[in-house]
């Protein structure tokens, strides 16, 4: 059984720093929120492994931004802690780009693949219609920007305008909804 030389939390963070998954693309911002908790689960994976002297796994789930920001892709690394020998291992990585899911199977045995090379085999599965999804996306962002039809926040008989509008809310008459014209005319009078 060939094993990795990977086997305690500090060689797992230098595995996954060398192969770019603690890189600006993963969420830089967060790369230290994420190794915080990547240790309080093992951690947490470890004590109940030796409560109970049965092997035990964890996930940490990241996010990484591909493609000037265009692309989300999804990962799940899953974690096994064995307290017989006292090692860390990394058993499969979930990827996943809209539809389109792919699954590494590690087992301990093999290195992860760098995110970068997760995201090409992504692309390579979704094929030429991969240009078509990111496409229609950005188009219809860009008509949401720019049509203030479609803009609830603009569009006063767009039917979110109701609730998030409150620039013209009548603090006297809050019984009646704001921008409703037939409620302001049917109200009382003010004169006396």
């Amino acid at each position: 059984m060939n094993r990795l030389p990977y086997v305690s939390i500090t060689d797992h963070e230098t595995l996954l720093a060398e192969k770019g998954w603690l890189n600006s693309e993963m969420g830089g911002t967060r790369i230290g929120d994420w190794l915080k908790e990547f240790r309080e689960k093992f951690e947490q994976c470890r004590s109940d492994a030796v409560a109970t002297g049965m092997r035990k796994e964890f996930a940490m789930t990241a996010t990484g931004k591909f493609n000037d920001g265009l692309d989300k892709v999804f990962f799940t690394l899953r974690y096994r802690y064995d307290p017989r020998q006292e090692s860390l291992s990394l058993i499969t990585i979930q990827t996943k780009l809209g539809l389109t899911a792919w699954t590494y199977f590690l087992n301990g045995r093999k290195e992860p693949p760098m995110p970068t090379q997760a995201y090409e085999k992504l692309r390579e599965k979704e094929g030429p219609l991969r240009n078509q999804i990111v496409l229609s996306r950005v188009q219809r962002e860009h008509e949401r920007q720019n049509d203030p039809f479609l803009d609830p926040h603009l569009d006063m008989n767009h039917p979110s305008f109701q609730q998030t509008n409150d620039l013209h809310k009548d603090e006297e008459f809050r019984e009646h909804p704001p921008n409703d014209l037939t409620s302001f005319l049917s109200r009382p009078s003010r004169r006396r």
